[in-house]
């Protein structure tokens, strides 16, 4: 059973059986976007296994940005530090709730994607549950973006004519 604790603006998350919680730090707004375009992607069959486990090793341990690529990038692997401890002390199953917990938590649903990851039982269900939350709020983010722009040029559009009667 895995449970969640905010502790300043980390998420402890504590599986039992296990003594220390793994604590995750918020990541750069930019870098959660990056790795929910990234995970949403790899679940459409876009990307590759190996974008994937760079945005969960982003997940758990932050990134950096590679100002030359423009994106966000894993930490070096000596500061990899929660995602080296995922690795070697707990099962796959255990490791993927773990990560997804704190990759739900990195976007823009924070603790209602964990709350819902959890509320599905984890794994591939508690994933499936939260994605679906996650892709329709990704669609409502999109759609607000596209408003600002068309107000944002209010010239650019033809005035209406009025004829008179």
């Amino acid at each position: 059973m895995i449970t969640t604790e905010r502790i300043g603006r980390n998420l402890a998350i504590t599986l039992e059986g296990v003594d220390e919680p793994f604590i995750v730090p918020p990541l750069a707004g930019n870098a959660g976007v990056q790795i929910t375009e990234t995970y949403i992607g790899g679940t459409g069959g876009i990307g590759t296994a190996a974008d994937l486990a760079a945005a969960l090793m982003m997940a758990v341990d932050g990134g950096v940005e590679d100002e030359d690529a423009h994106r966000w990038v894993p930490r070096p692997e000596a500061e990899r530090t929660t995602y080296n401890r995922i690795g070697n002390e707990l099962s796959q199953a255990e490791a993927e709730d773990v990560m997804s917990v704190a990759f739900f938590w990195q976007t823009a649903l924070g603790d209602d994607g964990v709350r819902l990851f959890l509320e599905g039982g984890g794994g591939a269900m508690g994933a499936l549950r939260a994605l679906s939350a996650l892709k329709a709020r990704s669609s409502t983010l999109n759609r607000r973006e596209l408003i600002p722009a068309a107000a944002a040029h209010p010239t650019d559009r033809k005035p209406k004519s009025r004829k008179k009667k």
